[in-house]
């Protein structure tokens, strides 16, 4: 029986193209780099139309155009400088202390006490806290509008959302690696330990992107399972909006994981500013309707190498210690950790 699925294979296809699809570019990397800016402004993008099954939705003109927008976003500039290199500064200003002193203590210990005591399972398997400061959410979403002001395309999130953008490329990858490293992804193994093991690498691998509701643009997404084995879903805002409740089926398993009877109704979260939830992936889910107002929401999917979803729980023998699951790996950069160190 498959334990691995690869709904994120398309997906990450989709926004990778540069490594081994790259056979061309349209513009000149010898001419002044004042003109990366001007030209990307130039471009007319295909308009975002799917609602479901977009992922390659324009590819073509995305795998034509990714180095001179790369250029672009790089001679466009920053908002808020610190957004951008993970350190103490980063974890001291964007950071909830709590967090940061729960991590400190699971990492030198394995002792998770501080770290359960933070999240709090509002729904049967979503589990909800407050990773983050009031000045992280202002910042990200001034960064935002600063970006959308700066005439450069931007590619559509993912299939289904068509509003938002992807930042694990380009000038935010290297931030939301370090937050990846050393907090989301132990974050993720300890809620959902049975997903990982010794020997894997079922989380190793990461897409961040944002979303966005308002009237004239997406105003729900319908029943869907993500290409993750977790998922952390954040709102940064905007101030006020109503309605755009996230909507969570039943919880159903093949493989004998704790499951909730098919009849039972579907539950609904409220979102508000600063709260972040975490749930398995393949916990079929929905945003309901906005009534009003904007609603931003900063997403990362969690899977394995080559978009591998594991779906199967690993015996409890061969799963992650707490131990193993803060340890300051540094296998795949320099993490806030490693920063704090220098």
């Amino acid at each position: 029986m498959a334990v691995l699925i690869s709904v994120a294979a398309a997906v990450i296809t989709a926004r990778a193209s540069s490594n081994d699809m790259h056979a061309f570019t349209s513009f000149d990397l010898d001419c002044e780099p004042t003109s990366f800016l001007a030209q990307a402004r130039e471009l007319v993008p295909p308009s975002p139309a799917m609602v479901s099954g977009g992922e390659f939705e324009g590819s073509e003109f995305w795998e034509q155009h990714e180095d001179l927008l790369n250029h672009a976003w790089d001679e466009y500039g920053r908002r808020h400088a610190s957004l951008f290199k993970a350190g103490p500064e980063f974890e001291s200003m964007y950071i909830n202390q709590s967090l940061v002193e729960a991590v400190s203590l699971a990492r030198k210990t394995g002792n998770e006490t501080l770290v359960g005591a933070l999240l709090r399972e509002r729904l049967p398997g979503v589990f909800a806290f407050q990773p983050f400061t009031r000045v992280f959410l202002q910042h990200m979403v001034e960064e935002l509008d600063f970006r959308a002001m700066s005439g450069i395309p931007t590619r559509r999130p993912n299939g289904m959302n068509r509003y938002g953008t992807i930042l694990s490329d380009g000038s935010f990858s290297s931030m939301l690696h370090a937050l990846v490293a050393d907090y989301i992804r132990p974050l993720a193994q300890t809620i959902f330990p049975e997903y990982t093991s010794r020997a894997g690498n079922d989380m190793s691998n990461s897409f961040a992107f944002t979303i966005r509701y308002k009237h004239g643009e997406d105003l729900h997404l319908s029943a869907h399972r993500d290409a993750s084995v977790a998922t952390l879903n954040l709102c940064l805002g905007r101030k006020s909006f109503d309605g755009s409740q996230l909507s969570f089926k039943p919880f159903q398993s093949m493989y004998g994981l704790p499951q909730e009877v098919e009849h039972e109704k579907d539950r609904q979260m409220r979102f508000t500013p600063g709260l972040a939830v975490i749930h398995r992936g393949q916990h079929q889910h929905e945003a309901l309707p906005l009534s009003s107002g904007e609603r931003i929401n900063l997403v990362v999917w969690l899977f394995g190498e080559h978009g591998d979803v594991r779906v199967a729980p690993y015996p409890e023998s061969e799963q992650l210690t707490p131990a193993d699951r803060w340890r300051a790996t540094g296998r795949h950069g320099r993490s806030i950790v490693e920063w704090n160190a220098a």
